[in-house]
């Protein structure tokens, strides 16, 4: 009897430090929220840094809702990688519990995750993530926030369909109908402005008009609401008829969007610095250069006032667009100084984003680290409690006691060994991720300096294409049209580390800059070869073939340092004479091969770097030149169009090589005379 009391009186002491540990716990959590709300209305990101990281430790947030504040935080502070890293994990640590807090914070970060690798372009990884999570949404009756109508919107972009929009739009026609407020309208215009931006952005316009109409028709009911402020709305009429302006020029309506944007210009939000950004998805669009590159002369105080000012981001996404609007305009001398403006920054930009990566890789591993710390802390708490509810209800049975104690010494042998083995490992991988890391930056620098659309002109066919190497790649081209002139250039890094893939930008911006100047390609070359000499010391030199084609006349004078000899398809196969000449960069009196030839009407220009004819099988033999001649004069019987005879081409190298990488890039170039 005595036993069976002294058991209920212990059960009754678990119950209440239970229930007493329960009530303490919410108190902290709503100071806690108190203090993360001041630090996000602050915008003060480095405070809600350290507030999530003490409140996650303390217990008083939960992983998913600590984890998707530091994500928010370094999202804030551009540090993209940490913020993908914390969404992860916030996403994880949320994915099997049902408590409504976790959940409200397992869409709030997979919706931030789905917009971070969207934006990134990383579809297929954002739709793994995605979809599971609005499955599951679904399944718990969690889908009515603007979080999962946002998170459809973003499956729709990744998908390229609209059921995803038309399922959202639906969900935010009931969201209103149900609340009819403030935020219900205003986050339906995030939505619907979304859609109509990725219409837009991918050229499907018609649907673009669909999705603005339905904007108009919601804001012109926001518009009766007695707290709706003239200043919002006048943005939001901005971006309407930006929008809406777009779409009719995209859809050869130009009558109709010039009058459309001449409603823009009625607009408070016109005037404004944001507004003449916004403009320039139109102006762009339409051809307005003059007013596009107006409207650019506020970027340089704009990023001023930035904490990371000419980040790379920022270089393509605005200086480069500044550059190609004063280009088009016929600014030369304003072009050649953003121009000029980009090349001084990309050096920095290139460090910043190196230093930022380093940053990030340490605290993705410390974060590691701190999690199997708290996972080990957790393991060995939850052990102590078992521990002590056994002893002080069955304290009679030692020997038990005795073998649990024996059992955690051993598993602090096993973590012990498991920390070891770990720090093993993780030196070992070191030297893997940096490499990494160099190669996934060579790539994006890469991908910056490829052209993005080629040049147009009545008596031109064009088509260029690149098949990546395995590794770093190492190849860039270039096509400018200017004074019924074609000026092109193609060419490759003797080399492929991190040191001559930064250098491409530099080649491809020095050639812009002497075509502007100049129109003799043996000048252009020279122009090229001092500039890059003393930097090309150190990341080696460049194989370059320029070309200048007068489109008038169809004379072509062009210059070889190094590069391969392009062939011309007429009425019979031939190649260009001359001698390689020295590579660029690498002597400051290097001599290069100078020729000139009249082009018949109807001549195609056929251009390939080295990695097409050292293009390698299984076997090891290379595809040669004597091979690329065979099917060039295949192709040109089947394929006399541009693209289909590279492509053609292209699958004729790939069937060669098979299932061999590519050691080297292999960049094409087809330009037809017409």
């Amino acid at each position: 009897m005595k036993k069976l009391l002294g058991m209920g009186i212990i059960a009754l002491l678990v119950c209440l430090l239970t229930v007493g540990c329960g009530s303490g716990g919410q108190k902290r959590s709503e100071q806690a929220e108190r203090l993360i709300s001041m630090a996000y209305k602050a915008r003060d990101y480095q405070r809600l840094m350290k507030l999530a990281d003490s409140l996650d430790v303390r217990g008083e947030l939960s992983h998913a809702e600590a984890y998707y504040w530091r994500g928010y935080a370094c999202d804030r502070m551009k540090k993209l990688r940490l913020a993908e890293f914390y969404w992860k994990t916030s996403v994880d640590a949320a994915s099997k519990s049902d408590d409504p807090v976790d959940l409200e914070y397992y869409v709030k970060s997979a919706c931030r995750l789905a917009n971070l690798l969207s934006v990134r372009g990383d579809y297929q990884a954002a739709l793994k993530m995605a979809q599971p999570v609005a499955s599951r949404l679904e399944e718990l009756k969690c889908d009515t926030t603007s979080d999962y109508v946002n998170l459809l919107i973003y499956i729709g972009c990744c998908q390229s369909t609209s059921e995803g929009f038309e399922r959202a739009y639906q969900k935010h026609l009931d969201n209103i109908a149900s609340h009819r407020g403030d935020a219900a309208y205003k986050d339906a215009f995030a939505g619907l402005l979304t859609i109509a931006f990725y219409c837009n952005y991918t050229e499907k316009y018609q649907e673009a008009l669909k999705w603005v109409d339905h904007f108009g028709e919601l804001l012109a009911q926001y518009e009766q609401l007695p707290g709706a402020t003239r200043e919002y709305i006048d943005k939001q009429l901005g971006r309407f008829d930006i929008y809406r302006a777009t779409a009719l020029e995209g859809l050869g309506k130009k009558q109709e969007a010039a009058r459309v944007f001449e409603a823009f210009q009625e607009t408070m939000f016109s005037k404004t610095p944001e507004g003449h950004i916004v403009a320039n998805d139109y102006l762009i669009a339409a051809g307005r250069w003059d007013e596009a590159a107006d409207n650019y002369t506020s970027l340089d105080a704009m990023l001023a006032e930035q904490e990371d000012g000419f980040t790379l981001d920022n270089i393509r996404k605005l200086a480069l667009k500044k550059y190609h609007a004063n280009l088009s305009a016929g600014r030369r001398d304003s072009a050649m100084a953003v121009s000029l403006q980009i090349c001084d920054s990309l050096n920095g930009a290139f460090a910043s984003a190196a230093k930022i990566d380093a940053e990030e890789q340490a605290t993705i591993v410390g974060s590691v680290e701190q999690m199997a710390a708290q996972q080990a802390e957790a393991a060995s708490r939850r052990q102590y409690y078992q521990v002590a509810a056994l002893l002080g209800v069955f304290f009679f049975f030692c020997g038990i006691t005795v073998w649990r104690r024996q059992k955690a010494r051993q598993q602090a042998e096993a973590y012990e060994q498991l920390r070891e083995a770990y720090t093993k490992i993780e030196e070992s991988t070191a030297e893997k991720v940096s490499q990494d890391t160099t190669l996934d930056m060579a790539r994006k620098v890469q991908r910056r300096v490829l052209i993005q659309q080629l040049p147009r002109h009545e008596n031109l066919s064009l088509y260029a294409s690149m098949m990546p190497a395995a590794g770093v790649g190492s190849d860039v081209y270039d096509l400018i049209v200017r004074d019924e002139k074609l000026f092109w250039m193609v060419g490759e890094a003797q080399g492929g580390d991190i040191d001559r893939m930064s250098m491409m930008a530099s080649v491809r911006a020095q050639f812009r800059t002497a075509a502007v100047l100049d129109d003799q390609a043996d000048r252009i070359v020279g122009a090229l070869n001092l500039a890059l000499t003393d930097g090309c010391q150190k990341g080696g030199a460049f194989a370059l073939f320029v070309g200048v084609l007068d489109l008038a006349s169809g004379h072509l004078s062009y210059c070889r340092a190094g590069g391969e000899r392009p062939v011309l398809v007429g009425s019979e196969i031939s190649q260009l004479p001359g001698d390689a000449g020295d590579p660029v960069g690498l002597l400051t009196d290097a001599v290069f091969t100078v020729g000139q030839t009249d082009i018949a009407h109807g001549t195609l220009i056929y251009l390939y770097t080295s990695g097409l004819t050292q293009a390698e099988n299984a076997d090891g033999k290379a595809y040669g030149e004597r091979r690329l001649l065979g099917e060039v004069l295949q192709a040109s019987k089947m394929h006399p169009s541009t693209k289909p005879f590279a492509e053609s081409i292209q699958a004729a190298v790939q069937r060669f090589v098979g299932d061999t990488p590519l050691k080297h890039d292999i960049t094409t170039l087809a330009i037809r005379y017409v």
